[in-house]
Protein backbone atom coordinates (compact mmCIF):
# COMPACT_ATOMS: atom_id res chain seq x y z
CA UNK A 1 0.00 0.00 0.00
CA UNK A 2 1.40 3.25 -1.19
CA UNK A 3 1.99 6.04 1.69
CA UNK A 4 -0.62 8.33 1.91
CA UNK A 5 0.34 10.42 5.27
CA UNK A 6 3.63 11.45 6.72
CA UNK A 7 3.95 13.38 9.46
CA UNK A 8 6.43 15.14 11.98
CA UNK A 9 4.47 14.65 14.87
CA UNK A 10 6.24 12.97 18.14
CA UNK A 11 5.63 9.15 18.48
CA UNK A 12 3.16 9.72 21.17
CA UNK A 13 0.43 11.35 19.51
CA UNK A 14 -1.31 8.77 17.71
CA UNK A 15 -2.62 9.69 14.12
CA UNK A 16 -5.35 8.00 12.18
CA UNK A 17 -7.04 9.32 8.61
CA UNK A 18 -10.80 8.29 7.45
CA UNK A 19 -12.93 9.90 5.14
CA UNK A 20 -16.73 10.71 5.89
CA UNK A 21 -19.14 7.69 3.80
CA UNK A 22 -21.04 10.57 2.08
CA UNK A 23 -17.74 11.53 0.16
CA UNK A 24 -17.69 15.33 1.59
CA UNK A 25 -15.24 15.73 3.36
CA UNK A 26 -12.31 13.52 5.47
CA UNK A 27 -10.13 13.73 8.46
CA UNK A 28 -7.09 13.40 10.21
CA UNK A 29 -7.48 12.38 13.95
CA UNK A 30 -4.53 13.61 16.83
CA UNK A 31 -4.76 11.77 20.12
CA UNK A 32 -2.04 12.86 22.25
CA UNK A 33 -1.07 10.22 24.82
CA UNK A 34 1.72 11.74 26.40
CA UNK A 35 0.18 11.31 29.68
CA UNK A 36 -0.64 8.23 29.95
CA UNK A 37 2.82 5.96 31.56
CA UNK A 38 1.86 2.23 32.35
CA UNK A 39 -1.28 2.21 34.18
CA UNK A 40 -1.02 6.15 35.34
CA UNK A 41 -2.79 8.76 33.51
CA UNK A 42 -1.94 12.33 33.93
CA UNK A 43 -2.77 15.49 31.90
CA UNK A 44 -0.69 15.31 28.34
CA UNK A 45 1.98 17.84 27.64
CA UNK A 46 0.86 20.17 25.07
CA UNK A 47 2.40 19.39 21.66
CA UNK A 48 3.46 22.00 19.39
CA UNK A 49 3.70 22.62 15.36
CA UNK A 50 2.92 19.49 14.05
CA UNK A 51 3.40 19.29 10.33
CA UNK A 52 0.74 16.84 8.42
CA UNK A 53 1.14 15.99 5.27
CA UNK A 54 -1.47 13.43 3.08
CA UNK A 55 -2.85 12.50 -0.30
CA UNK A 56 -6.32 13.26 -0.31
CA UNK A 57 -9.16 11.53 -1.84
CA UNK A 58 -10.34 14.42 -3.73
CA UNK A 59 -8.97 18.17 -4.24
CA UNK A 60 -9.56 20.00 -0.67
CA UNK A 61 -11.23 23.36 -0.38
CA UNK A 62 -10.86 24.39 3.23
CA UNK A 63 -8.93 22.94 6.15
CA UNK A 64 -9.69 23.38 9.77
CA UNK A 65 -9.49 21.87 13.24
CA UNK A 66 -12.62 20.82 14.86
CA UNK A 67 -11.49 21.22 18.45
CA UNK A 68 -10.10 24.38 18.47
CA UNK A 69 -12.35 25.85 15.83
CA UNK A 70 -9.05 27.85 13.52
CA UNK A 71 -9.08 27.46 10.15
CA UNK A 72 -5.94 26.14 8.99
CA UNK A 73 -3.67 27.63 5.55
CA UNK A 74 -2.75 24.83 3.66
CA UNK A 75 -0.93 23.87 0.17
CA UNK A 76 -1.64 21.27 -2.28
CA UNK A 77 1.28 20.24 -4.71
CA UNK A 78 1.24 17.07 -6.49
CA UNK A 79 -1.85 15.69 -5.22
CA UNK A 80 -0.14 16.27 -1.66
CA UNK A 81 -2.10 18.50 0.78
CA UNK A 82 0.70 19.78 3.69
CA UNK A 83 -0.76 21.90 6.83
CA UNK A 84 0.67 23.01 10.09
CA UNK A 85 -1.67 22.15 13.90
CA UNK A 86 -0.17 24.73 16.25
CA UNK A 87 -1.05 22.72 19.18
CA UNK A 88 -2.33 19.52 20.08
CA UNK A 89 -3.41 19.45 24.36
CA UNK A 90 -5.47 15.94 24.55
CA UNK A 91 -6.61 15.64 21.25
CA UNK A 92 -6.66 17.80 17.95
CA UNK A 93 -8.86 16.43 15.07
CA UNK A 94 -7.70 18.06 11.16
CA UNK A 95 -11.01 18.16 8.77
CA UNK A 96 -10.85 18.55 5.41
CA UNK A 97 -13.42 19.66 3.25
CA UNK A 98 -14.09 19.31 -0.47
CA UNK A 99 -15.29 22.62 -2.50
CA UNK A 100 -19.40 22.31 -3.19
CA UNK A 101 -20.23 20.11 -6.06
CA UNK A 102 -17.29 17.82 -5.88
CA UNK A 103 -18.91 14.25 -4.91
Amino acid sequence: MPLTLVTDASPLIEVSHLANRAGSFEWIGLINESGQIGGSYREPIPVHDVTIRFIPQKAVGSVWLMRSGKKLAFKQSDRWVECLVPRVEDFEMVVCAYPPGQR
